[in-house]
């Protein structure tokens, strides 16, 4: 039997057990999960103390966890029932039971902030490692803008891509692999990449497209590692490409990319505009 639980015009689906009514229908009750939010105002004004909680919240925003102590506690140290005063970090994030896929910005509530649909993940593992990915993303970081999702497809993308190719990430991230992967594509003739370039010009080259190389760095690239299909599929590693394809139209995209991914990265490649 299907039983319907709510009706609301607007839902802010947070993560399990979090959700706000953000706009509600006329003769129906507001949805709330406020996944262990202790608001600090009265019952009636919850929904708009969380939607606001979570419209503007930061990175490393703490929240009060305060709660009384157990009976077994009261019990073993003979004492009176009192609250124990606590704080721990605020987490509003979505939880990444499913994969987000279909990114935009929506208005909630007067504001703009991040919406997503979601499928199902290929794999209990692949679901495992993002989760913990993103715990380690969202230590500094809050996923509410398109510019944030950037940031944490480029972290998550570099992550899972280049694990076992004996690349590093650095600081530059996505765009920094492809930078690298395709000196060395360059500076050894191969992959459709053979410029005739000396290394002081293909160093400039790669500066003034806006990503900084030195000619040292194309110099040691000689004597590295090409490792085939290591480049994340990120946005802006996407833009790079794009970059780089009218310099070197016969660029072989199938060895820097995952082969699994092709289909995605040209359809990337003609929806962009550089």
């Amino acid at each position: 039997m299907i039983v319907e639980k709510h009706r609301v015009a607007q839902v802010i689906a947070m993560k399990t057990r979090g959700q706000i009514t953000a706009l509600p229908l006329s003769g129906y009750p507001s949805l709330l999960a406020k996944a262990g939010i202790k608001p600090p105002c009265s019952p009636n004004e919850h929904n708009s103390y969380m939607i606001e909680l979570y419209l503007n919240r930061e990175p490393n925003q703490m929240t009060d966890n305060s709660h009384l102590i157990s009976t077994s506690e009261q019990w073993l140290n003979e004492s009176d029932l009192v609250m124990l005063k606590k704080e721990r970090r605020l987490n509003l994030e979505f939880d990444f039971k499913r994969k987000l896929v279909n990114p935009r910005m929506l208005s909630i509530c007067g504001k703009e902030h991040i919406s997503f649909d979601s499928v199902p993940w290929r794999s209990t593992e692949e679901a495992q490692q993002a989760r913990v990915l993103f715990d380690g993303w969202r230590v500094d970081n809050c996923l509410k803008t398109i510019a944030d999702w950037e940031s944490w497809e480029d972290y998550y993308e570099s992550a899972i891509t280049t694990k076992g190719t004996g690349i590093k990430v650095t600081s530059e991230g996505s765009v920094g692999i492809l930078r690298r992967v395709f000196i060395r594509a360059v500076v050894q003739k191969k992959w459709g990449c053979d410029a005739g370039f000396t290394y002081k010009a293909l160093a400039s080259q790669l500066t003034e497209l806006g990503y900084k190389t030195t000619e040292d760095e194309c110099k040691n690239a000689k004597r590295s590692k090409l490792p085939e299909h290591a480049v994340p599929v990120t946005a802006r590693t996407i833009v790079f490409t794009k970059k780089l394809l009218k310099l070197y139209p016969a660029m072989e995209l199938f060895k820097f990319f995952p082969c699994a991914r092709l289909e995605e990265v040209n359809h990337r490649l003609h929806t962009i505009v550089v």
